[in-house]
């Protein structure tokens, strides 16, 4: 395992690089298709390799990371909007109403209600509007969810393997300096 990249050569670092932008378009294209097939092959590619590439792996961890701290502000940033709207409109605070779960499956009749419950009056132009922004919230607000879903079953695997293979490593090397202690011993 190395702790820097100065350990690697030029040709090594560039397939490294390679390897990983791979993997980022596999990635990308799972979340596209819904399913995690490809990545899950991807990376069981990699863990059989001999020895496995941890550092790559680690850097895949590292990647999906970022993209799921993406997915999930995204996702707070589609329900803030909702809850701004509303609360500009109607001068009535939603947030606790609509968390990002709830929001996946929010109707517009619910929301509606809602609003007309706590004594907001609501034309029906405006309810048509409502309507709109409520479906097109909470598709995009779907699409998040399973993204997110498919992106930490993803992270878990990855992490899983590459810890598993860290210690794997880590044992290996210390079995072989007992069995082979180093002929120099510093005083």
């Amino acid at each position: 395992m190395y702790d820097t990249y100065s350990d690697l050569s030029l040709r090594a670092l560039l397939q490294l690089k390679k390897m990983r932008e791979e993997a980022l378009e596999l990635y990308d294209y799972c979340l596209v298709e819904g399913n995690p097939g490809p990545m899950i092959h991807f990376i069981e590619e990699q863990i059989a390799l001999d020895p496995p590439p941890l550092l790559l792996l680690y850097e895949i961890a590292d990647d999906i990371q970022q993209r799921f701290m993406s997915l999930r502000e995204n996702q707070f940033d589609v329900r803030h909007q909702v809850v701004q709207i509303f609360n500009e409109l109607y001068d009535m605070d939603v947030a606790m109403f609509f968390t990002e779960e709830k929001l996946e499956s929010l109707t517009p009749e619910e929301a509606i209600n809602l609003l007309e419950r706590n004594g907001a009056e609501i034309a029906d132009d405006e309810k048509a509007l409502l309507q709109r922004l409520i479906n097109q919230s909470r598709n995009t607000a779907a699409k998040l969810g399973e993204d997110i879903r498919l992106t930490e079953s993803v992270q878990e695997m990855v992490m899983d393997w590459t810890l598993a293979l860290a210690s794997t490593v880590a044992r290996d090397y210390s079995h072989s300096l007992m069995m082979n202690p180093p002929s120099t011993i510093l005083h």
